[in-house]
């Protein structure tokens, strides 16, 4: 076998994506991606694009289903703070080393909602996710920041059976839908076109 070369290849914004996108917006249409790519392409061609502002914060939603007599749980991360390679073993191990114990949570802790692991140097995430409304934050004097949900096919599916009622609060801030099936891209939009 004789090395021949490497072959790169780029798919680039069409010129008119990023016009379009900033109409959207004026008329207060919030858009979406919902794509085939990988979950982190598609995060960053939300991000070139402008779907996701400079300023803003994606979350990962990962959703995994029951298994070994353990229910269905969420994990969140910022993708943002994406650890190496080796620390993501090595906290994968430990997930699962905690799963194996008993000593893990689900999607649904008692209050205030689902919440990434500390350990191994991942940052805590708190959603509240009761109908109450929350307290009255101060107002920041710089803009605020926003969050974006990115969830792939796998998460979705799971959301969808195990999860329903998680389901709406995550269409509210999901921005990138990646990995997703046909069926699952209907899925979405009838859940989509559901919420008020």
């Amino acid at each position: 076998m004789d090395f021949l070369g490497l072959v790169m290849l780029q798919n680039k914004l069409k010129a008119e994506t990023v016009p379009v996108l900033e109409e959207l917006r004026r008329a207060c249409i919030r858009p979406v991606m919902v794509t085939g790519d990988n979950l982190l392409t598609a995060v960053s061609v939300g991000r070139e694009c402008g779907i996701i502002p400079a300023k803003g914060k994606v979350i990962l939603t990962e959703a995994l289903p029951p298994r070994d007599g353990q229910p269905a749980t969420i994990h969140w991360q910022s993708a943002d703070e994406l650890p190496a390679a080796e620390v993501l073993e090595k906290a994968s191990k430990e997930v699962r080393a905690a799963f194996a114990e008993g000593g893990a949570h689900g999607a649904r802790p008692p209050s205030p909602g689902p919440a990434l692991s500390s350990a191994s140097g991942f940052q805590e995430i708190k959603l509240l996710l009761e109908e109450a409304e929350p307290p009255p934050l101060p107002r920041p004097k710089t803009a605020e920041t926003s969050y974006h949900f990115a969830i792939g096919g796998k998460s979705f599916a799971v959301i969808l059976d195990h999860f329903p009622d998680l389901l709406s609060k995550l269409l509210l801030c999901g921005t990138v839908y990646a990995r997703m099936a046909p069926d699952q891209k209907t899925q979405l939009i009838e859940a989509l076109q559901r919420m008020e």
